[in-house]
């Protein structure tokens, strides 16, 4: 279930994180969100957060972050392709003037 928040401070809307949510297919590379407004060469990896059925994957670890080429989109690569049907999130958290946590 993907839960959606707004955020506002003094009743203006903060930007969050941007996300996108992918099922598993067998594969092990997964494209960043595309909508952020700003050139992908601005993400510092650790900017990046991947969950996989909720759980919070580990940079370096679990995946990596492809580095920028220009014009290609980025993706994150994981080390082992996640179990079929498992439902990955991506978040971005470049730019974002909120960062929502937990559950």
């Amino acid at each position: 279930m993907l839960f959606r928040s707004i955020v506002t401070i003094n009743g203006i809307r903060a930007r969050t994180s941007a996300g996108v949510e992918y099922y598993a297919d067998g594969s092990t590379d997964y494209m960043l969100p595309q909508r952020l407004g700003f050139s992908q060469q601005l993400i510092s990896d650790t900017e990046v957060r991947v969950y996989i059925d909720d759980e919070i994957q580990i940079l370096g670890v679990d995946y990596t972050v492809e580095p920028y080429t220009p014009g290609d989109n980025r993706a994150v690569m994981f080390t082992t392709a996640p179990e079929l049907s498992s439902r990955i999130l991506i978040c971005v958290n470049t730019n974002a003037q909120a960062v929502v946590n937990g559950n």
